[in-house]
C-alpha cells in the first residue's frame, strides 16, 4: 500500500476524521458560575462532543464514515480483495453523504450546550478545534466527490 496512490480526498478525510475522533472525546464546553464563583475561578470542562442531544448521533456518523473511507480505500490499494456491493448512487456520493451528515450533525452538537442556572457556558480549546476539523472534513468530502469513483473500486 502506498501513500502516494490514496486520493487527495481520501487523505483528508482520514486524517481529519481520526482527529475529529479524537477530539470528540475531550470536552467541548466549558463552564464557570456566575457571581461568587466566577471571581473565584469555579467552573471547568464538561461535556465531550458524545454528550447529549445530537452528540451520540454525530459520533456514529463519524465512525461510520471513518469505516467506509478505511474500507474503500483498501479495496481501491488491492489490500483487500473484495467485490464492493451494487450501490443506487455512486460510491464518491455515498462518502460525500456520510460524511456531510456527520458535518451536519457536529456543527449542530458544537453550536447546542445544556445550560444551567446561573453558570455560563462557553466552548473550549477543544470544541473550536473540533469546528475546524469538521470545516476540514467537508472539504475532504467535498474533493472525495469532485475526484468520482475510481476505475478499481467501480469495477472491483
Amino acid at each position: 500500500m502506498s501513500l502516494a496512490k490514496i486520493s487527495l480526498g481520501n487523505k483528508i478525510l482520514l486524517g481529519a476524521g481520526i482527529l475529529l475522533l479524537i477530539d470528540s472525546f475531550l470536552k467541548w464546553n466549558h463552564a464557570s458560575i456566575k457571581g461568587i464563583g466566577a471571581i473565584a475561578g469555579v467552573g471547568g470542562n464538561f461535556d465531550s462532543a458524545w454528550g447529549y442531544g445530537v452528540g451520540p448521533i454525530f459520533g456514529i456518523l463519524l465512525l461510520l464514515t471513518l469505516a467506509v473511507v478505511v474500507l474503500l480505500t483498501l479495496v481501491e490499494q488491492n489490500v483487500v480483495q473484495m467485490k464492493l456491493p451494487d450501490l443506487p448512487i455512486k460510491i464518491s456520493q455515498l462518502v460525500a453523504g456520510l460524511a456531510g451528515l456527520t458535518v451536519l450533525f457536529g456543527l449542530i452538537r458544537f453550536l447546542t450546550h445544556q445550560s444551567y442556572p446561573g453558570i455560563d457556558v462557553g466552548r473550549s480549546i477543544w470544541g473550536w478545534i473540533g469546528l475546524i476539523l469538521l470545516l476540514v472534513l467537508a472539504v475532504g468530502a467535498f474533493l472525495r466527490y469532485q475526484e468520482g469513483d475510481s476505475e478499481s473500486s467501480a469495477a472491483s
